[in-house]
C-alpha cells in the first residue's frame, strides 16, 4: 500500500490550530522582525504581541520567508518514512517562500510544491481540500491537480478598519489615510492575480460596513461552495458574534471555519481586519 500524501504549507494560510492538528497539516513558519529579534510566526510571535509593539514604538515590524534551510528541514522530516510531500505556498507574488520552497525540493524528488497564489484563508482553503483528499488515500498527483482547479476558484478579500498600518508600511499615503479615518471609509482588499487590489470603498462604522460586505459577497449566492473561512485580527468577540449572524443570514447551509489572522497579515493590515475566503463552482 502506498503511504499517504503528507500535506505542508506556510503559516500564512491562517487555519484554525485545531483543525491542523486533525488534519495532519505541517505548517513552516515565516519569520516576524521587530524589537531587533527575528521571530517565528505563531510559535515565537503572534499578532497581539505585534500590536503592543507598534503602538509601544509606532515601528512597524518586517516580515520574512521561509529560508531554504527551513524547507530542507521541514521536507527531510516528512519524507522520512517514505511518504510524498506536497507543499502549498503563500502566493509567489508576496514572498520569496514560494522560490525558497523550490530551491528545497530539488534535493527532495517525492516533494512537490504549489504556488497557492493566495494568502490567508485563501490558501488556507486550498490546503484544507488537499488534505482531506490525503486522508482520503488521494495520490500526489491527483491532489495538486485537483488543487490548480482550485486556485483560480479562490476569493480573497478583506475589509479593513483604519489604514494606520498601510500608511506605516508606505502601502497608501498619509493624506489618504487619514482623509479615510475623518470620512470614515472602510477599504476591501481584494485579490487578483497574485496580487492585491483596493475593491469597494465603504462608509460608516466598522460594523455597518462589515455588514455591507458580507452582504455583497454572500447574498443570493449558489455557486459557493463548502467551507468558507472567516479570518481576523484584532476583532472583539461581540463584533465577531454579529459578523456569524451576518453571513447565517446570507448563506445559512454553507459550514463556517474561523481563523485569527496570524503575524503576517496582522503585521501588514492591523487590527480591525476581517476577511471572508470561500471558493466557488
Amino acid at each position: 500500500m502506498d503511504a499517504v500524501v503528507r500535506i505542508s504549507s506556510d503559516s500564512t494560510c491562517d487555519l484554525p490550530g485545531d483543525l491542523v492538528a486533525e488534519l495532519g497539516i505541517t505548517l513552516a513558519p515565516l519569520y516576524v522582525n521587530f524589537g531587533g529579534k527575528s521571530l517565528k510566526d505563531g510559535l515565537e510571535a503572534t499578532p497581539q504581541s505585534i500590536f503592543d509593539h507598534v503602538a509601544a514604538t509606532g515601528e512597524l515590524p518586517s516580515t520574512s520567508a521561509v529560508p531554504v534551510a527551513d524547507y530542507q528541514e521541514l521536507f527531510a522530516r516528512l519524507t522520512a518514512g517514505g511518504s510524498p510531500v506536497v507543499h502549498f505556498s503563500l502566493g509567489s507574488g508576496f514572498s520569496s517562500s514560494y522560490q525558497n520552497a523550490c530551491l528545497a525540493a530539488e534535493d527532495f524528488p517525492d516533494v512537490q510544491v504549489v504556488d497557492t497564489r493566495h494568502l490567508s484563508g485563501g490558501s488556507g482553503l486550498i490546503v484544507y481540500h488537499a488534505a482531506r483528499e490525503a486522508r482520503e488515500g488521494a495520490d500526489a498527483q491527483a491532489i495538486v491537480a485537483a488543487a490548480q482547479d482550485r486556485i483560480p476558484r479562490v476569493e480573497t478579500s478583506f475589509l479593513i478598519d483604519k489604514l494606520d498600518y498601510l500608511r506605516k508600511g508606505g502601502r497608501c499615503s498619509a493624506a489618504a489615510a487619514v482623509g479615510a479615518n475623518l470620512l470614515q471609509l472602510k477599504p476591501s482588499i481584494i485579490l487578483k492575480d497574485c496580487a492585491l487590489h483596493v475593491g469597494k470603498k465603504y462608509r460608516g462604522s466598522f460594523e455597518k460596513c462589515l455588514h455591507r460586505y458580507i452582504r455583497d459577497h454572500l447574498q443570493d449566492r449558489q455557486d459557493i461552495q463548502s467551507p468558507m473561512i472567516l479570518t481576523s485580527s484584532g476583532c472583539s468577540e461581540e463584533l465577531l458574534q454579529q459578523v456569524r449572524g451576518w453571513i447565517a443570514q446570507y448563506q445559512p447551509s454553507i459550514p463556517l471555519l474561523e481563523s485569527v489572522a496570524g503575524c503576517t497579515i496582522s503585521a501588514h493590515c492591523g487590527p480591525g481586519t476581517l476577511g471572508i475566503l470561500l471558493v466557488h463552482r
